[in-house]
């Protein structure tokens, strides 16, 4: 079943979630160059559990929002003396959007949208789909009010960032657990596990959580559609990260594992000329801990010996609460590349 939204521009408010728009890798060179139009980015993202839907046009030269609208539906709202850009999508995005009576299908390749090229990343909880050199009247933004900016959800919302990654509006370093002081998942065999490590307090809890292509990208060439899924996706074993070298491991009383495994049996489909991968988010908690020491240091098999030091464990989630895996259409990197994604305080 469709399910269309309508934005009404004169009617929408300012916010501040403008990002710079490069064409996804091997995307076309818009088409829409018209001087009395502006090409713009639409951005529709939907939280399914609750419906809560927030629309968003944004400027890719001066990275402004030039009208953000809440909505508590794919359905939004219409103002009839508004010039409207509609949307009209499925929950996974695929469907259309519609400027000045003119349709363009969301896709990645300009030639076969009609000339706008869009990206999707959905899984059982949001959706997000991003449309760059979407055709608007130059006029007609002139004319858009502007107001204060809006929290359309409640909880937190990833597709974002993972959409800012893919497209290459991260630096290319946060694909490293260096980004957070992380070093070695392996454990010093010369550091007792449990010997004299607590919590620092209360461990000031953190969610972090690594993000990651665990498939080969697959096009829809010469289909109507496409899946990715078992075959040619890989399970990856995801361990604890210290920032210190050669740390022991506690639980420090939360709800979380030494390890956790991807999995690969997920799919995701595309349509024709779509390109298909899957993601996988995984959850962690990061906390403080204290390991006790010794007056002096001492010579130990694998050397000098002084364990007593503050450091960060960042362990999985145990079930992956919070994570998941998620579909990506159209700014699929390569299979294990991956970053990190800081997340809110707290408990899983």
């Amino acid at each position: 079943m469709k399910l269309t939204a309508t934005i009404a521009l004169s009617t929408l408010f300012s916010a501040a979630l403008a990002a710079p728009s490069p064409y996804p890798k091997g995307a076309e060179e818009p088409q829409n160059k018209d001087a009395n139009l502006k090409l713009v980015r639409v951005t529709v993202q939907h939280e399914k559990a609750t419906s809560n839907t927030e629309f968003a046009i944004t400027d890719p030269d001066t990275k402004d929002t030039l009208a953000h609208m809440c909505a508590d539906s794919l359905g939004g709202s219409t103002a009839p003396d508004a010039f409207p850009v509609a949307v009209d999508i499925d929950p996974t995005g695929s469907g259309k959007i519609t400027i000045n009576d003119k349709e363009y299908r969301v896709h990645s390749k300009a030639q076969v949208s009609g000339g706008v090229t869009c990206t999707r990343m959905f899984d059982d909880d949001e959706l997000l789909v991003t449309c760059d050199d979407v055709p608007v009247p130059a006029e007609s933004l002139e004319r858009m009010s502007i107001a204060t900016r809006q929290n359309c959800f409640d909880g937190t919302m990833h597709f974002h960032r993972a959409r800012d990654f893919v497209l290459g509006e991260v630096i290319a370093n946060a694909t490293a657990e260096g980004v957070h002081g992380l070093q070695s998942r392996e454990e010093d065999p010369c550091s007792p596990e449990h010997d004299g490590i607590d919590l620092r307090g209360d461990g000031s809890p953190k969610q972090r959580y690594l993000h990651k292509q665990i498939s080969e990208n697959i096009g829809c060439t010469n289909a109507a559609t496409c899946t990715v899924g078992r075959t040619e996706s890989e399970s990856y074993s995801i361990g604890f990260s210290a920032s210190l070298s050669g740390a022991g491991w506690i639980t420090g009383g939360f709800d979380v594992s030494r390890s956790w495994s991807t999995g690969n049996t997920y799919s995701c489909s595309g349509e024709e000329g779509d390109e298909v991968c899957i993601w996988y988010k995984t959850a962690h908690t990061a906390y403080e801990v204290h390991r006790e020491g010794y007056t002096d240091c001492f010579m130990t098999t694998c050397g000098a010996h002084c364990p007593e030091a503050d450091y960060t464990l960042t362990s999985p989630n145990e079930r992956n609460k919070g994570g998941g895996y998620y579909c990506v259409i159209g700014t699929c990197r390569s299979k294990g590349e991956q970053y990190w994604e800081e997340g809110r305080d707290g408990e899983a």
